[in-house]
């Protein structure tokens, strides 16, 4: 007698593409205006998980179990899938902590100079202790911001640049008069480039935008970070920033994961990206160290191409020039 075998057909929920520029461009080029050849050969050699570690939040892990879905970390990021006609309630939410693996990370991402750190508080209601990581992101499809139309819309985890203030830092980018620009110094006298003239032309990058406000709570011993994130009850200590998918957004129906409380036949692809950063290539001859022999720049740090004809830097350490308390250039040293 043949043996009976139950088979389950599977769909993509979501999926999220967390892909950062300083692997992707090509000197001053950036990857999207690359030829559709050469952006498909910089993704098949990317890989994410030597960057990043992405990983399912405790909570989540024991949520995607019980909806008997699976989940998997990718070259581009992660991907959730799960039986087709399993209802997922549309009040769910999936969270993922991002941990920097690269020693280098820091080196080549222009984040503002913004490094999180944890900060711990007493509950007395509970007798237990909050961990808050300051300073950390959150990247959510509750808040995210798209760019394109119909088929060829691009979602993106990450908010809108904020509109540009006078209290911006360094290697912010901000919605500047409509134009995407970053700032390459602090104010008051903030060098700048325009990285695009209208902020739709690229992809919105993470910003300090997307580093959200900590709520002031009560019952607490120890004092609250004025921004960042809460970490969930088991999540790394190092944890970098916070990705949160909800199932359904309501008030734009492409970020939603699921249609009818099951998953959409064509699933979300989300996308976080990150800014390479940009530093003015400080010369010096090696016989020589001492004798400055000129500067470029400021030139955005990719790992192929260049946008000089000279000698590239490398990404591992950069400098600081200050005047009192501002930042006024960040520095890559070049020895020929």
């Amino acid at each position: 007698m043949p043996s009976e075998r139950l088979t389950a057909r599977y769909a993509r929920l979501f999926e999220v593409r967390v892909l950062h520029h300083y692997w992707l461009d090509d000197g001053d080029t950036i990857f999207d205006a690359l030829p559709a050849d050469s952006q498909e050969d910089r993704l098949r050699r990317y890989d994410v998980r030597t960057l990043l570690a992405i990983e399912p939040t405790k909570a989540t892990a024991a949520q995607l179990a019980g909806l008997h879905a699976v989940w998997k970390a990718t070259s581009l990021g992660l991907l959730v899938g799960l039986p087709a006609e399993v209802s997922v309630p549309d009040t769910s939410a999936f969270e993922f902590t991002l941990r920097v693996l690269d020693p280098d990370f820091s080196g080549y991402t222009a984040y503002g100079l913004i490094v999180p750190a944890s900060a711990d508080v007493f509950e007395t209601s509970t007798l237990r202790v909050l961990r808050f990581r300051s300073d950390a992101a959150l990247y959510t499809n509750l808040t995210g911001c798209a760019r394109g139309t119909a088929g060829a819309r691009q979602l993106f985890l990450t908010r809108e640049p904020p509109a540009r203030q006078d209290s911006d830092r360094v290697e912010s980018i901000v919605n500047d008069g409509d134009a995407l620009v970053q700032l390459l110094s602090d104010p008051p006298a903030a060098e700048t480039v325009v990285l695009a003239d209208a902020v739709g032309d690229l992809p919105a990058f993470a910003t300090h935008a997307d580093i959200p406000a900590i709520a002031p709570l009560a019952g607490v011993v120890g004092p609250l970070p004025p921004q960042g994130v809460r970490l969930p009850d088991g999540a790394p200590a190092d944890t970098h920033a916070l990705i949160r998918i909800v199932a359904v957004r309501s008030d734009d129906s492409d970020f939603s994961c699921t249609a009818g409380a099951v998953a959409k036949p064509a699933a979300p692809v989300f996308q976080v990206r990150f800014k390479n950063r940009r530093t003015l290539w400080r010369r010096y001859s090696k016989s020589s160290p001492g004798s400055l022999l000129g500067e470029e720049g400021p030139f955005p740090l990719t790992y192929a191409g260049n946008p000089s004809t000279a000698q590239k830097p490398t990404s591992r350490v950069v400098k600081l020039d200050r005047a009192g308390n501002a930042i006024t250039n960040i520095v890559s040293e070049v020895f020929t």
